[in-house]
């Protein structure tokens, strides 16, 4: 349970925001018979009272992915019946940051702050029951306690994994993209999680927990300003500024925002595609390298748009020799319950775990549609209405 001191920041507790995607299957890649004798073992004290409580650290040697930390220690599936360890008691989870973090606009330092002022100390349940502790900040170089398991974030950016799971069978992995059988192993995917459902039979989770603020009011008319805002640079911006060049004379206060998180901002490309279009008056670059002030930002907008297709990026999408990625967009649009503009091919992997409307489309003029039917509805306020064209605005959800 989140403590008062919690509860008084713009910050969601940490049990609520679990309970509210269980739908999310943590258990598949472990077997369910022994996940069914571990709950057995659970009840048998005099087991339990002779082994030490359990304490897990996570290892993110890379400077970035922290957005990622906090679900993993409150998602993350750990076979507890094979780490000779109690969950009696919660379960104690440290987190080791990079020793190298980027000398000009590290995320490490605004995340760490996060960590301190928020997260250490707290407790929450995660999805299979255990209770979680927010340890410390520790130093992967310079261990002073016994850990149970390791988790290794960033995985992926090793570049022999062999060693990492060879070291110990308690160390774990997060994987990010596909990892094919020439790199790992049957067991190394046993003790491995990926980032999205695209994986099956391989367990995933969802990495959806993060600081919540208060949403920006919807706009109330035409007049009122609208904010969409897509998170990167390398985006099919082009189709976005065509679109927003023939709503003007509807909708005058668009206003787009692009995202680039914790890195320097490539402006031109992008702003290119919008002077094209005689709308990059509308377009703001954010550059918001503090992890808190970033995520409050993203509250700010009344739309999130990914603008990623199968064509122009394939390693998001569901093919079986891609790198099948999750965006970062996707937990930002789930967690933070805004609205959003998709191509329909994105839409379909993540359909069940969408929290607010969503308009699909596959094609420049679908998306042209899709775009003005999500305006329309967030003005009107309403899932079943028509457009000034007598077009139907009901939106997917």
């Amino acid at each position: 349970m989140a403590s008062d001191r919690l509860a008084t920041l713009p910050v969601k507790a940490f049990s609520s925001s679990v309970s509210s995607v269980s739908t999310v299957d943590t258990s598949r890649g472990f077997d369910t018979q022994k996940q069914s004798e571990q709950s057995s073992n659970r009840d048998i004290s005099t087991e339990t009272l002779e082994k030490d409580p359990c304490i897990v650290t996570l290892e993110n040697k890379e400077d970035f992915h922290y957005e990622i930390l906090e679900s993993i220690v409150l998602r993350y599936p750990l076979p507890w019946h094979t780490l000779n360890c109690s969950i009696d008691s919660p379960v104690i989870f440290d987190v080791a940051t990079t020793i190298n973090p980027k000398k000009v606009q590290s995320e490490k330092e605004g995340w760490e702050r996060y960590f301190r002022e928020h997260l250490q100390g707290q407790t929450g349940t995660r999805t299979d029951g255990v209770t979680a502790q927010f340890g410390e900040l520790v130093h992967y170089w310079n261990y002073t306690k016994k850990y149970s398991a390791a988790i290794g974030t960033t995985c992926d950016m090793y570049r022999n994994l062999n060693n990492w799971f060879g070291r110990s069978p308690r160390n774990f992995c997060v994987l990010h993209g596909s990892c094919n059988s020439a790199r790992c192993t049957a067991d190394m995917l046993n003790r491995s999680c990926f980032l999205n459902p695209m994986h099956s039979p391989h367990c995933f989770f969802l990495p959806i927990d993060l600081p919540r603020f208060p949403l920006i009011t919807r706009p109330q008319k035409p007049s009122s300003p609208m904010n969409v805002c897509v998170l990167g640079n390398d985006r099919d911006h082009g189709l976005l500024a065509s679109t927003v060049s023939v709503l003007l004379e509807q909708w005058s206060k668009l206003k787009i925002q692009i995202f680039v998180h914790g890195r320097p901002i490539p402006t031109r490309a992008a702003l290119a595609q919008y002077r094209t279009w005689n709308v990059s008056d509308l377009v703001t670059m954010v550059h918001e390298p503090d992890f808190l002030a970033f995520q409050r930002s993203i509250c700010l907008c009344h739309m999130l748009l990914p603008m990623i297709s199968p064509v122009r990026n394939p390693g998001y999408f569901d093919f079986p020799s891609g790198m099948r990625k999750l965006t970062g967009i996707v937990p930002q649009i789930i967690a933070n319950k805004v609205p959003s503009v998709m191509h329909i091919a994105l839409e379909e992997i993540y359909r069940d775990y969408f929290t607010a409307p969503v308009e699909v489309y596959n094609s420049t003029e679908s998306f042209q549609h899709a775009f003005k039917r999500m305006v329309f509805q967030l003005l009107v306020g309403q899932n079943n209405a028509t457009d000034n064209e007598g077009n139907n605005t009901s939106i997917r959800k």
